[in-house]
């Protein structure tokens, strides 16, 4: 199989044109992924074998996005729906964490943040949030339920408020099967009235087994990456990018100036 035509290729070219904002492309890529994915089932080379149902749902956001069926990452003015998206502090709170990984939250709220400036808002210092909020008597995600989000946005001073929770987060290698997988629910919370105005749970799944050839060495490059991502403190690193990357894309993107 040549390489250009490994489904892992499309892949990559697809969520790569979805951190760019080019969805017509993305979308184009994984419907390739998926064909070359059904051409080679039987003798695909990889480290894991992506599942056609994680393709599916991509393309099925990516579809809902086209077809304007949710606010989609277009250059939008800010009172679309009436919601004033770009000229107000956001306030990107800590996550609550219900997975097994103590450092999931900040890993993935660091990452909705710098999307969320990428996308135009004008996203408050991480730092200054924990500053308010340790004031408050919060220092973690779980605590947040103690304070009403008016409370919160008072403290912080911001106008929308970014809440998370860390669903999954887990990676499990059993022998030459590898699991790699996580799930969050964002969600935007207008900061005087506690209402959400937007929220999105997403899934991001990579599982499989090496085939083909040095199926043992792809075993062992596949538990080098997952220790040199925990030793960089990154762990799930690609899949926690994607699934950042594609559950806000779905907000509006700020127009270009």
């Amino acid at each position: 199989m040549a390489d250009e035509d490994h489904p892992l290729a499309h892949h990559n070219l697809a969520v790569y044109d979805e951190r760019e904002n080019r969805f017509d492309d993305a979308l184009g890529h994984y419907k390739n992924a998926k064909a070359a994915f059904e051409r080679a089932r039987s003798r695909i080379e990889g480290h894991w074998i992506l599942f056609p149902s994680a393709w599916d749902e991509a393309m099925a956001d990516l579809g809902l996005i086209n077809e304007d069926k949710l606010i989609g990452a277009q250059p939008v003015k800010s009172d679309k729906e009436g919601v004033d998206w770009f000229n107000r502090d956001i306030a990107v709170l800590p996550f609550n964490n219900e997975s097994n990984l103590v450092d999931a939250p900040d890993l993935l709220r660091h990452m909705a943040q710098a999307r969320l400036q990428a996308q135009g808002y004008k996203v408050m210092d991480l730092g200054q949030v924990d500053l308010f909020l340790r004031q408050a008597g919060v220092t973690q995600g779980g605590q947040l339920a103690a304070l009403t989000p008016k409370k919160t946005a008072d403290a912080l001073k911001a106008g929308l408020l970014l809440y998370g929770e860390v669903k999954i987060f887990n990676e499990i290698p059993l022998g030459i099967y590898h699991k790699r997988e996580v799930e969050t629910v964002l969600r935007l919370v207008e900061g005087a009235t506690g209402g959400v105005i937007w929220e999105n749970r997403k899934k991001i799944l990579h599982e499989g087994v090496p085939q083909g050839g040095n199926a043992g060495v792809k075993m062992l490059g596949q538990l080098a990456k997952s220790l040199i991502e925990r030793i960089a403190k990154a762990p799930l690193k690609e899949e926690s990018e994607e699934l950042v990357s594609r559950s806000l894309s779905l907000l509006p993107c700020a127009a270009s100036k």
